[in-house]
């Protein structure tokens, strides 16, 4: 008799433990993948590559002029907009190409927020001014009365 009550209280011991890890209806239920976490981590490293050779292109934005100087939206905020501003000068950098690696950049940064989810304050970046500081292109940002 004691061997047959223990293996009833085996199975419903069991139960009660499951039961007691399980969500409440209320809870929602997240599961990451292996390929969820692998996608995370590629596009993570896509970013930090792209990042460093544009950065490398870019290097110290020398200019003897105003007009070698050029500011283009670098990455992208979870509710839109650019997230800052990368300052170039068209005398150190090819601005044909530094746009179009920028443009895939700014994809890569929009596609894993949207994979993670990610929110932001939705702030608005400010415009900026454009100018030469000691033959470096630096930016101001524009102040508004």
């Amino acid at each position: 008799m004691k061997m047959n009550s223990m293996r009833l209280l085996m199975p419903l011991s069991m139960l009660i433990v499951l039961a007691a890890c399980s969500p409440s209806s209320d809870e929602q239920v997240i599961e990451v993948t292996e390929n969820d976490q692998l996608s995370e981590t590629t596009l993570s490293e896509q970013i930090s590559d792209k990042a460093a050779e544009i950065f490398r292109l870019v290097g110290n934005p020398q200019a003897d002029h105003p007009n070698q100087c050029r500011a283009i939206e670098f990455g992208r905020n979870a509710c839109g907009g650019p997230a800052s501003w990368l300052i170039y000068s068209t005398a150190v950098t090819d601005g044909e190409t530094i746009e179009a690696l920028v443009g895939e950049y700014n994809q890569l940064s929009e596609t894993y927020q949207r994979t993670l989810g990610q929110v932001s304050d939705c702030a608005e970046l400010a415009e900026i001014q454009l100018t030469i500081r000691d033959g470096i292109c630096v930016g101001t940002a524009l102040s508004y009365m």
